[in-house]
């Protein structure tokens, strides 16, 4: 007769896979998961700060929009806004498995679900977020225009939705290069382990380790010192011309266009510190 410890090989291998397996496989998926978790969730934290922040900026404007089309604009964002840390919640909802041998394939089957939702979030980023948000923000300029000076204010707003349409691009290319570089990687990966764990459990040990270098820390060179004030200067340049030209259109255009022109600048100049870095302390000295 078998004795205790066969039977309980037996039953893990046939209701799970094999402790022994498991402890050496299920290394290769502790560190991913617990990456990709803090990952998603500090990237989910700063899109909704940024939510917040596209909320409390619009709000206002549906208590001044002089005409229902800038209103519009004003009520589409805000909707929007409130609408993102729902979306990035519920895409990052995930049911609580225990990682143990005896229901290894049910924590998978949890994962695959889980990056299927990320994949799909990443995918439909120009509908969920930035379709609403560019719409909005045509309507608000539309509604601002003022007729008696068309040709003034259609060369600003043709400027200002061009860069507007880049900036757009250039968010939907990095989801798009997240989720394909990234994101299918790994779940491609996990579903390669299921269909393993479906052969056996010398299939499911051949497995090589997880695509996860993207949620690594990336060692950032350090700013020079030139690098860094040519930043400081545009930056100050881009939020002076843009403040004058804000201050340029209330005295002696439109007074509602004007104040909303003038409210980009620090939008700008935060946004410019943030890209360009210049928020770290690390430096260097210029070389030679």
């Amino acid at each position: 007769m078998a004795n205790l410890e066969d039977l309980k090989k037996t039953w893990q291998s046939q209701s799970g896979i094999s402790q022994q397996r498991f402890d050496m496989i299920g290394s290769k998926v502790r560190t991913s998961t617990g990456l990709l978790q803090t990952t998603i969730f500090r990237r989910d934290m700063l899109e909704t700060f940024a939510s917040f922040v596209v909320v409390a900026g619009f709000a206002p404007g549906l208590f001044y929009a002089k005409n229902w089309v800038a209103w519009s604009g004003f009520a589409i964002e805000v909707v929007a806004g409130s609408t993102i840390p729902f979306v990035l919640w519920r895409a990052r909802k995930r049911s609580l498995a225990t990682v143990s041998a005896s229901n290894f394939r049910d924590f998978v089957n949890v994962e695959i679900d889980y990056l299927l939702r990320q994949v799909q979030l990443l995918r439909s980023v120009t509908w969920l977020f930035l379709l609403p948000i560019y719409a909005g923000i045509v309507l608000i300029l539309a509604g601002l225009t003022d007729l008696d000076f068309l040709l003034f204010e259609l060369t600003f707003l043709s400027l200002y939705l061009t860069a507007c349409t880049g900036l757009f691009i250039y968010v939907w290319w990095l989801n798009q290069s997240a989720c394909k570089n990234n994101l299918e990687p790994l779940l491609h990966y996990y579903v390669e382990m299921r269909a393993a764990l479906e052969l056996g459990d010398e299939s499911a040990l051949e497995l090589a380790d997880p695509p996860v270098a993207f949620l690594q820390p990336k060692q950032r060179k350090p700013m020079t010192s030139r690098r860094r004030w040519t930043w400081i200067m545009m930056t100050l340049a881009v939020t002076v011309c843009i403040a004058g030209a804000g201050y340029a259109t209330v005295e002696y255009f439109d007074a509602r266009s004007g104040k909303f022109i003038v409210g980009i600048a620090p939008v700008m100049a935060l946004l410019m510190i943030f890209l360009s870095g210049l928020w770290r302390r690390d430096s260097v000295d210029d070389p030679g």
